[in-house]
């Protein structure tokens, strides 16, 4: 039914196919193309439909039949005319010509699935970070508790180191000498001057610019970013910021006593069983971010002997992601891409090329590979897994509002997915910590061992079972199991 007259590879990961459709089946086509049509035409003395074929085409003319032909067969046999070449499409091809109609000859660019070689990463090594707690880290999280905890009351002076500072403020790169017109919506924020002002964000050290002002009193001031900034489109910029405080506040602390540790934490009794219980939490909470470093190390050395090939479309999927992301974030900064581009000084084009692309292709790179592994080290979900994905769901969607449940529809699977994938991904995390510290290779060698002292026991051969494509396995568990998750919200409901 298809001859498949030309397959070329293309540099950027496309095949370029032209295929020739046999006569009768483009002339079966041009039929049903022109049915179609006479049902949409109004021809005097005929019924919708009922006119002879010949006075459709008569009417509606050979080029629109041909088109809508065309449209209809490639609906119908384009996965024939994939399958006949021998095409694994990684993403929606297009028709790129029709270079013949009679015969009909059509060319077709189709984006080829995703290849992801790994090279031996198995025997990269990588050193783990230990997790060391130090008296200051506990003595900060407990000063943190004690904040927490502090009352806070309005008090009519100027601001001074320690109090608490409500203030809403908006910013503008300056341009030249200008003051600029183009400022952000007004941002809420709060500070507690002299707490750390190294993690202050706009910038570190904002609290300084506060020290001195009373309530309803505004100032406006210039910062000058570093050239190393981590936004990269404010390095090297002065950034103009109008500030308004709302309100100062004095802040009480209490004491950090056992009577204290026992009306915030009743299961505990005193002082060093809080400090016992910070210590123990910060050690947890070292060892998850030593491990997070870890594989964040392995990927980046996987990554650069890896060879990974994909087509261009699916660099424009996730530069579409990133935008939604962008956009999504910047709402909750009461801004839109737009007035975010304005008051940046950017055209949306530089801002895709030097931002947004360049994000899009490493995190699509870092996907790939991260499926990739996740497919050869054949790893998979215990049932413990998917129980605990489940149920952190049930729980989190069982404590929103009735109304808001109703309106959760099809984010259900899609939220369900995404933790059954961070599920799959804690486990890579520790097989890369096995592969880094070798453990992995070893275990590889004694199985190695195992199976040729089998083999030569019994004549056999030993085989490997290829590797499950796990990810595709989360997703069709997720679109299972969300349909679970509804009832058993209702369940825990009336049990409560």
């Amino acid at each position: 039914m298809v001859n498949i007259i030309e397959k070329t590879q293309r540099d950027d990961h496309q095949v370029y196919i032209v295929a020739e459709f046999e006569p009768e089946v483009w002339e079966d086509y041009k039929r049903k193309a022109t049915r179609k049509l006479g049902e949409r035409v109004r021809i005097p003395g005929f019924r919708p439909g009922k006119a002879p074929l010949e006075m459709v085409r008569r009417t509606v003319g050979n080029e629109a039949i041909e088109e809508l032909a065309i449209e209809m067969l490639i609906d119908d046999k384009y996965g024939d005319m994939l399958k006949t070449a021998e095409v694994n499409p990684g993403a929606p091809g297009r028709l790129e010509n029709i270079l013949s109609r009679e015969p009909l000859r059509l060319a077709f660019v189709v984006p080829l699935e995703p290849v992801v070689e790994l090279g031996d990463y198995h025997k990269i090594r990588v050193e783990s970070e230990t997790a060391v707690v130090s008296e200051e880290e506990v003595e900060e999280y407990i000063q943190n508790i004690l904040l927490a905890n502090a009352v806070a009351e309005p008090v009519d002076r100027p601001a001074q180191d320690g109090d608490v500072v409500y203030v809403k403020y908006q910013w503008a790169v300056l341009e030249g000498e200008e003051t600029p017109s183009n400022f952000s919506e007004p941002e809420a924020a709060e500070y507690l001057i002299g707490r750390k002002p190294e993690t202050e964000r706009p910038f570190p050290g904002f609290s300084a610019h506060l020290v001195g002002l009373t309530a309803e009193q505004e100032t406006s001031f210039v910062h000058e970013f570093p050239q190393d900034w981590e936004q990269e489109n404010l390095r090297g910029k002065k950034v103009v910021y109008r500030v308004v405080v709302q309100s100062v506040k004095q802040l009480s602390v209490p004491e950090l006593t056992d009577e204290f540790v026992q009306s915030v934490f009743p299961e505990l009794n005193s002082v060093d069983d809080l400090r016992k219980r910070v210590r123990t939490s910060l050690e947890a909470s070292h060892r998850a971010e030593a491990d997070s470093e870890l594989a964040e190390k392995m990927l980046n050395r996987i990554r650069e002997q890896a060879t990974l090939k994909y087509p261009p479309q699916l660099v424009e999927e996730e530069i579409s992601r990133q935008l939604t992301r962008w956009e999504a974030e910047l709402r909750n900064y009461g801004l839109n891409l737009e007035s975010y581009l304005r008051i940046t000084n950017k055209d949306p084009q530089t801002f895709i090329n030097e931002t947004i692309r360049p994000a899009a292709i490493q995190a699509l790179e870092r996907r790939l590979l991260v499926d990739k592994l996740i497919q050869q080290e054949n790893i998979q979900l215990s049932q413990e897994a998917y129980q605990r994905a489940v149920e952190s769901l049930v729980g989190d969607i069982s404590r929103l509002p009735k109304r808001e449940q109703k309106r959760l529809g099809n984010r259900v699977s899609v939220e369900l997915e995404r933790r059954l994938s961070n599920e799959l991904v804690s486990e890579l995390i520790e097989r890369l910590k096995a592969i880094a510290s070798g453990q992995i290779e070893k275990m590889d060698v004694r199985v190695s061992d195992e199976n040729t002292s089998m083999s030569e026991s019994t004549g056999e051969t030993p085989t490997n079972n290829p590797p499950i494509p796990q990810a595709e396995a989360v997703t069709e568990t997720a679109k299972l199991e969300a349909d679970r998750v509804e009832s058993n919200v209702d369940t825990k409901k009336s049990e409560s």
